[in-house]
């Protein structure tokens, strides 16, 4: 991204991108870019009506995208880092059914004692009736979303606009994109922050 250009536009840019992905690859739902809790900082997510809504893969999958971002100098330039990040599959458009939900995959670059930077959570209990899966934080390394896209392609069976091998290679190329900007690698990372 060239320098000098208003952060909101760069924010824009990267919405754009996703929306790429989600429309050519699964379906009409739109990213937006939302004012965040800090002037530095904006929300992506679905939001329609005045709410949160999903990603729709179809009747039976959504996926509710909400990334906490904010715009930062690079060498070459402007660039958009993800402050947070949750992204929950369901089977439901509801976000508020429990019942429904069945990983959700959590990020905080700035971390939290109690947790792992990046984690997963999965809605289920053991049969012993001993864990609540859903509240246990299953260390995981921060993830792209495009690993998640790929997740669903692979794992779920959800209708697709384009063959699950052109998803996949299109899914491929873009992670390969997230990992040369990360900005968040460590050597030696803590275990908890």
């Amino acid at each position: 991204m060239p320098r000098n250009v208003h952060p909101l536009t760069v924010v824009q840019l990267y919405t754009d991108y996703l929306n790429g992905l989600v429309n050519g690859l699964f379906s009409d739902s739109r990213l937006v870019s939302l004012k965040g809790p800090a002037p530095s900082l904006r929300v992506i997510a679905c939001f329609q009506d005045g709410a949160f809504k999903s990603i729709e893969f179809g009747p039976a999958a959504h996926l509710f995208f909400h990334q906490l971002v904010e715009v930062i100098e690079r060498p070459g330039g402007q660039q958009v880092q993800v402050q947070s990040y949750t992204y929950i599959f369901g089977l439901s458009p509801d976000r508020e059914d429990q019942s429904a939900w069945l990983f959700r995959y959590e990020y905080e670059r700035a971390g939290n004692p109690d947790k792992p930077h990046a984690h997963l959570h999965v809605n289920g209990t053991h049969g012993t009736g001993q864990f609540d899966y859903d509240k246990l934080h299953f260390p995981t390394g921060r993830i792209s979303v495009e690993q998640v896209f790929a997740h669903v392609v692979l794992e779920h069976d959800v209708p697709m606009r384009v063959s699950k091998a052109e998803a996949v290679d299109r899914l491929r190329e873009s992670h390969a994109g997230f990992y040369e900007r990360r900005t968040d690698l460590r050597l030696d990372p803590p275990l908890f922050p």
